[in-house]
């Protein structure tokens, strides 16, 4: 497995959070009207919103330990120092 480190201000991460949680509404909607629960299309979308959920966990807590809340704001207000 390979790593990398990334450096964010409280600017990029919450781009970055919104950003995630947008995907996440965009793979639910397909989710929601799919209507074949056996269709490769589910599926993939299934597991791909699986992994993002994990991504996002950890993308979570570790932001926690550095940021304010307001970067786990989903509003369209600025950010607050």
């Amino acid at each position: 497995m390979r790593t990398k480190e990334f450096t964010f201000t409280a600017d990029h991460f919450h781009l970055l959070w919104k950003a995630l949680h947008d995907r996440e509404e965009k793979l639910n909607a397909i989710i929601e009207t799919s209507e074949d629960d056996d269709s490769d299309e589910f599926v993939f979308v299934s597991n791909d919103i699986d992994y993002l959920r994990g991504f996002m966990r950890w993308f979570e807590k570790e932001g926690r330990t550095v940021f304010n809340d307001s970067v786990f704001d989903l509003s369209e207000e600025a950010i607050k120092p």
